[in-house]
C-alpha cells in the first residue's frame, strides 16, 4: 500500500490526484521482474491482511477516515482496495495476453464497415 505524507493511500494514482499538480513527491521503487513484483504486491497486502484478520464483525461498519478526509465504513475501505487491486491484476493480464499474441493480432482485424 503506498504512503502519503506518512498516510496510507487507497491507489497510488488516486492519491497523486488528491495531492494537487498529480506529481510524486516520494521516491517509489517497483521490481525489475515478475518474481520480484510478486513479492512485492504479497509485502504489500500483508498489512492489510494483518488489520483485517484482527477485527470483529462489528468493527467492519464502524467508520475510519480516508486518507483524503471522508468518513467510511471500514468495509467499504477493504473492499475499495481489493477491487483496486483485482482490477490491477485484470488489467496486468490482459497486457501479458496481448503482448504473448502481438503477432496474430493484425491478422484477425475486423473488416471496415
Amino acid at each position: 500500500m503506498a504512503r502519503i505524507r506518512g498516510r496510507p493511500a487507497l491507489s497510488i494514482r488516486g492519491a497523486l490526484h488528491r495531492q494537487g499538480s498529480a506529481t510524486a513527491s516520494f521516491d517509489l521503487e517497483m521490481p525489475g521482474n515478475a518474481a520480484a513484483a510478486t513479492r512485492w504486491l504479497r509485502a504489500s497486502q500483508e498489512p492489510l491482511a494483518a488489520v483485517l484478520a484482527a477485527l470483529v464483525d462489528s468493527d467492519l461498519d464502524t467508520p475510519r477516515k480516508t486518507n483524503w478526509g471522508e468518513w467510511w465504513p471500514c468495509h467499504k475501505i477493504f473492499t475499495t482496495l481489493i477491487r483496486e487491486q483485482v482490477h490491477h491484476g485484470a488489467e496486468i493480464s490482459l497486457l501479458r495476453d496481448l503482448y504473448r499474441n502481438r503477432g496474430t493480432l493484425g491478422s484477425q482485424a475486423l473488416p471496415r464497415q
